[in-house]
């Protein structure tokens, strides 16, 4: 929880800045952010920042020069910094405009002066791995004078962008379920399996995302397939999605179901596919399996992120039939694979399992 805590209270800083634009303000409790203080001003002489974080927090500033390149605080010659934990002592960084990487532009009348802080950690290292309670930031400041008076016309802190969500491998909660109609409205429970169908009936089927209360968060399928037992790397196999796409090797094609009118509480926590009931055959003799079929599938959760919408487009053929050449099983991870409840049965047109043989 400290490092959690850590990098909530480091964006907070830099929320917090945006917040309160403007000269000489004074310091202020800024209620729900972990009550952390500041002041910032740009005086006559130079610029100044003063951050009062909560007792026993520390701040560790880095100035950025214009190529982008960070130097400790400490090692300019007339910047001013030091670091409290002292329950009401502040961090306090101050630097002349002429001094410490503080960029001067000429606009018009105007005399702009720009410097850029970046936050440093405090990284413990033990036998087996490092850790760290520190946050991190970066703050971008903005003083802008009357070029002919030296009177100051504005004072701002620009925030950087959200930061992107930390991602990581690890087991996630999924249900593979099937729906008793295409309507979805109710689905088949444990004690309802092997489920007997015609061949050729289509068969709904859903994938959910479980325990999970993030609207961003969206449910990706990577593959989808059947097998002749409950081990989901049992031979033969039958693709049903690849790369989250219908199978193209398929005469009857699997139709993936849109979900933008369902009524659903979270509707990217779901995905949703119907695929036409098949018999598997044996890959030597080409004769039809007797028993049941189970259903797979490996997916993963994504948050969206700049340009990432963790979309699955599904265009190129000869690029997924490409693809579908190496199999997924041998790199699928356990983790990431959900499985029907049961297996499916499935029945010629006279009741009676098919016995197909090669022609």
């Amino acid at each position: 929880m400290a490092g959690t805590s850590a990098m909530v209270w480091g964006l907070s800083v830099a929320l917090l800045l945006v917040a309160t634009l403007g000269l000489g303000q004074q310091p202020r409790l800024e209620p729900g952010l972990l009550g952390l203080r500041h002041t910032y001003d740009c005086g006559m002489k130079g610029l100044q920042l003063l951050v009062f974080p909560p007792p026993g927090w520390t701040v560790r500033f880095k100035v950025v020069d214009e190529f982008g390149n960070t130097f400790e605080v400490n090692n300019c010659s007339i910047c001013y910094h030091w670091v409290t934990a002292k329950p009401k002592g502040p961090v306090v960084f101050s630097a002349d405009y002429k001094g410490c990487h503080v960029l001067e532009k000429v606009v018009g009348n105007r005399l702009i002066y720009e410097n850029q802080l970046v936050s440093d950690m405090d990284v413990r290292r033990g036998p087996q791995g490092s850790i760290t309670r520190d946050g991190t930031f970066r703050l971008h400041m903005h003083c802008i004078f009357n070029a002919s008076d030296f009177l100051p016309l504005q004072a701002s802190i620009f925030p950087p962008p959200s930061p992107a969500a930390v991602a990581q491998s690890g087991p996630l909660r999924l249900e593979l379920r099937i729906a008793k109609d295409v309507t979805y409205g109710s689905y088949y429970g444990e004690g309802d399996y092997p489920i007997v169908r015609l061949l050729r009936e289509p068969i709904p089927v859903e994938v959910r995302l479980l325990q999970r209360t993030d609207p961003s968060l969206v449910l990706v399928l990577h593959q989808c397939w059947a097998t002749p037992s409950a081990n989901p790397f049992q031979q033969p196999q039958w693709p049903i999605l690849w790369d989250g796409c219908p199978f193209d090797g398929d005469s009857y094609r699997t139709r993936l179901v849109a979900l933008d009118g369902a009524e659903l509480p979270f509707p990217s926590h779901y995905q949703r596919f119907t695929v036409a009931t098949f018999v598997l055959l044996d890959s030597g003799s080409q004769r039809a399996l007797r028993g049941p079929v189970y259903f797979f599938c490996s997916a993963s959760a994504c948050a969206p992120s700049g340009l990432e919408t963790c979309a699955t487009a599904c265009s190129s053929r000869t690029a997924r039939q490409r693809r579908s050449q190496s199999h997924r099983s041998d790199t699928a991870e356990p983790q990431n694979i959900v499985s029907s409840p049961g297996p499916v049965r499935f029945e010629g047109t006279h009741g009676q399992e098919p016995t197909l043989r090669p022609t």
